[in-house]
């Protein structure tokens, strides 16, 4: 359910602003002639991002970084510094806010919210190998071995939220369920095969393929009851960098995927191993972040969704995300140094 979005001034306003502050020392970090970096999961989802890099300019401006073990791999991309830019899980993104700072300044934080990349939720699927005998149904699966890409990952946040909500655990931490790093997809695939892992959680239409070829056996279903994919960045000089460059032709590449139905299909079905059925299908759940969208935090929202994953037990040791943090995260993501080559009119322009 998408709620209230935060009443603060557009990406385009903040940048206007003169800022005087020490964070000036940022635009060092990355200059206007540097490509910003863009770490992303290479699924379906993230289509539209393709399209504005092939089609609508962004590659003259950023480096496309694929990170297939998800978001978990994209939090720790952002502690090495090694990306700019994340579109990833919101719910990884939420419990890795929650656990990296502890008593740090917000200002040490790796990365920050941007806005939403999707506003349609995530279908999270749960699986086993299509030979366990052993595993027929969901309730079979309290206390046993959850497969997961990456410690604090989705893939684990999620499994986490299941528990909770069957009552099997109080969360993440709890001994009811033993977690499994086990890797990208087709490594939690083969540990749920070869029995190192007893279930694990993955995306409904990644995963439905492996259904339908009996490799893997369909136990059931969570939806998130929050957007799917944000976008997160590193520091105040990227806020300046995804303004001008990203989300300009990411608006672009989302319009030539909702304009062009039949090259994204055909775009999936080669590139990302799904079927035209699928992909055909998956094109119609998906709705895709405005520009306002993106550009804004939907505070309530992201409030709830910590309610939900703290109730699991998901968050780390300090409840930071409460409203006095919500605040923080916006109100400096957008304080970024002045720059001679901006100006209302290139805001104007982009706005339509």
């Amino acid at each position: 359910m998408l709620l209230q979005t935060l009443r603060t001034p557009s990406l385009f306003t903040r940048l206007a602003r003169t800022n005087t502050s020490p964070l000036r020392a940022f635009s060092t970090s990355i200059s206007l002639h540097q490509k910003l970096r863009i770490g992303y999961i290479p699924e379906h989802f993230l289509t539209p991002l393709h399209f504005a890099h092939d089609k609508y300019g962004l590659s003259e401006h950023v480096e496309l970084i694929s990170y297939p073990s998800g978001t978990g791999t994209l939090i720790d991309a952002f502690h090495a510094q090694d990306i700019d830019v994340g579109i990833g899980l919101t719910e990884a993104w939420i419990v890795g806010l929650t656990k990296t700072f502890g008593g740090q300044d917000w200002s040490d934080k790796p990365y920050h919210l941007v806005g939403a990349y999707t506003l349609s939720p995530l279908t999270w699927a749960i699986s086993t190998g299509a030979l366990r005998e052993d595993i027929t149904m969901l309730e079979e699966l309290k206390g046993s071995k959850v497969g997961v890409s990456r410690l604090g990952s989705g893939s684990q946040v999620m499994a986490s939220v299941l528990a909770q909500t069957h009552g099997w655990t109080g969360g993440m931490n709890a001994k009811e369920l033993e977690y499994v790093e086990c890797g990208p997809f087709e490594k939690l695939r083969a540990a749920v095969k070869e029995g190192s892992a007893t279930f694990f959680m993955w995306e409904h239409f990644t995963t439905k393929k492996y259904w339908d070829n009996h490799e893997l056996k369909r136990l059931g279903e969570i939806q998130t009851p929050w957007p799917a994919w944000h976008i997160a960045a590193r520091g105040a000089y990227a806020d300046e960098r995804i303004a001008r460059t990203l989300l300009p032709s990411l608006q672009k590449g989302i319009q030539h995927f909702q304009n062009n139905r039949e090259e994204a299909i055909a775009y999936i079905t080669e590139h990302m191993d799904y079927s035209r059925e699928d992909a055909d299908t998956w094109y119609d759940t998906v709705r895709f972040a405005g520009r306002k969208e993106m550009g804004t935090l939907e505070t309530e929202m992201i409030s709830n969704a910590v309610k939900i994953l703290e109730k699991a037990e998901a968050t780390g040791d300090r409840k930071i995300m409460d409203q006095s943090a919500l605040q923080a995260i916006d109100a400096e993501r957008y304080i970024v140094p002045e720059s001679d080559d901006y100006n209302m009119e290139s805001e104007a322009a982009w706005r339509g």
